[in-house]
């Protein structure tokens, strides 16, 4: 039987690092495969949501407007940052190969705006981000604290600060990571993410993000950490991995790549294969949906500043036309040059 699933972490070529597809091409996908809606959730910059949200619609489909955060390793104003195994986070810093450790200096955490609202305190965290830029601009809890309203949270991959703590045996940090953001946001309005890349650290924190979830009475969600749209397109996307390393070559073993498979758009029917047993993540993507307005990007309009027109003009339009007419035959003469 076919199912529906709504993919909530999307990347397009608005993440300048690892994203390969254009919004059209991702909504397209999405809304053939039946989706209701589909999200974008680049790379620390809102810059693509105008264009997603325009082909979204064109699509067919209903747009989700959102950042996969970098959230900072305690106050974004400061420069912390923490000790991890190298083969528990390629996101981290390479390090030394030597020692079997990275440093990481921020965390993901997927953002949604659910309302007009919502897309407010999202420009509003994405513009303060950049003020305390470190490696990337940066957003924290006391952020997200003053600017809550109509946001979504999801945990994020297992680079998250959720997932990432479990991981590396942290499971208290976890669970105080997660009640914090629930405390914050509310508990209809966060999700404890679940991802299926083949990664074995996947799969060995995935009944523990269970357990955390019912523990801090919130649910969880089925996401795909889409980089680009179709499986086909892998070979390309490990090239353009490459291209943005200078100095490296397909072959060398130590660049940085993606682990796993599946960072395409999969089907809902791919999706529900791989929950299976915990198809409930995956039915919360319809929830998650529903629960987002049908707009939540302002509605297209000029938005230029008001003048007063002297007398005998008939509008501002009619005193712009002849501003710009006087100012061409001052700078060129009259006749006015063909």
């Amino acid at each position: 039987m076919s199912r529906e699933f709504v993919h909530l972490h999307v990347h397009t070529e608005h993440s300048t690092r690892d994203g390969l597809s254009p919004p059209d091409r991702i909504c397209q996908a999405a809304a053939a495969d039946g989706a209701r809606a589909v999200a974008v959730t680049d790379h620390g910059t809102l810059a693509g949501a105008w264009r997603f949200d325009t082909a979204a619609r064109a699509a067919g489909a209903k747009p989700i407007i959102g950042e996969e955060a970098y959230w900072a390793i305690g106050s974004r104003h400061d420069h912390d940052s923490i000790q991890v195994p190298a083969e528990s986070d390629t996101d981290a810093d390479p390090g030394d190969p030597g020692t079997g450790v990275r440093t990481k200096t921020y965390e993901h955490l997927t953002l949604l705006a659910k309302s007009p609202q919502g897309w407010s305190n999202l420009s509003r965290m994405a513009t303060a981000s950049a003020d305390s830029f470190w490696s990337k601009p940066r957003m924290d809890f006391d952020l997200l604290e003053q600017h809550r309203a109509g946001l979504i949270v999801l945990t994020g991959c297992i680079g998250g600060p959720v997932a990432g703590r479990l991981l590396r045996g942290d499971t208290a940090g976890a669970r105080d990571h997660l009640t914090r953001l629930r405390d914050i946001v509310g508990a209809e309005h966060i999700f404890v993410e679940l991802m299926d890349h083949g990664i074995p650290a996947e799969n060995r924190v995935r009944s523990d993000l269970l357990d955390l979830a019912r523990y801090a009475g919130v649910r969880p969600v089925a996401t795909n950490d889409c980089h680009y749209t179709s499986a086909d397109d892998a070979a390309v996307h490990d090239l353009w991995l490459c291209v943005g390393q200078p100095g490296t070559m397909l072959t060398d073993r130590d660049r940085w790549r993606f682990t796993g498979t599946g960072y395409h758009l999969r089907t809902a029917d791919e999706m529900y294969r791989l929950f299976a047993g915990c198809e409930q993540a995956c039915d919360n993507t319809l929830l998650i949906a529903d629960m987002v307005d049908d707009r939540v990007l302002p509605e297209p309009r000029q938005r230029l500043p008001e003048f007063d027109v002297p007398a005998g003009y008939p509008d501002a339009a009619g005193y712009l036309r002849h501003l710009v007419a006087d100012g061409a035959a001052r700078r060129f003469g009259e006749p006015l040059p063909g």
